[in-house]
């Protein structure tokens, strides 16, 4: 039975989550996943995904949700999502929900300079509103997704209709 994505998850930073439903994802690219398992106190033992790279395109729709969740529950404001994930580079984990009940969690890979940004994140929000996501030491969102296709309103049409 082939997989579908009901949901990701982005975990940030401040707890925060911001929840993209299957049919906003485009583009995703998990890639370079290492798996390790740690012993913690009380031993406690932890299983861990760490991905090398990580890129997505999210659709001008998932905009409309704009209720805040945090990892304890959700509070009572508003923001656009979209713009929250440009304006703030602080995505730590995915948290990708398939259709069959699977659940994978992956940490993206995180510049450990500062504990509130990571510099490998890049985005780049598209004149018609699509979000574009890269999380990767080396690469920029310009390196993955090719940038005149992106603000090409024909040819974003034609893309999101494969995915829809």
């Amino acid at each position: 039975m082939q997989k579908q994505i009901e949901k990701i998850e982005l975990l940030l930073e401040n707890c925060e989550i911001i929840t993209v439903e299957g049919k906003h994802i485009g583009d995703l690219q998990i890639e370079n996943i290492v798996y390790s398992i740690n012993r913690m106190a009380c031993n406690y033992i932890a299983e861990r995904f760490l991905c090398q790279s990580f890129s997505m395109s999210i659709h001008r729709d998932s905009a409309l949700n704009t209720k805040i969740e945090f990892t304890l529950g959700e509070v009572d404001e508003e923001r656009n999502p979209i713009q929250r994930i440009h304006d703030h580079k602080d995505i730590v984990s995915v948290h990708i929900h398939f259709s069959n009940g699977i659940e994978k969690h992956i940490y993206v890979k995180w510049d450990g300079e500062s504990e509130y940004e990571n510099k490998y994140q890049d985005t780049h929000i598209n004149n018609f509103g699509d979000l574009f996501i890269v999380v990767d030491k080396d690469k920029k969102v310009k390196d993955i997704f090719n940038l005149d296709e992106i603000e090409d309103a024909d040819r974003m049409s034609y893309i999101w209709n494969i995915y829809s």
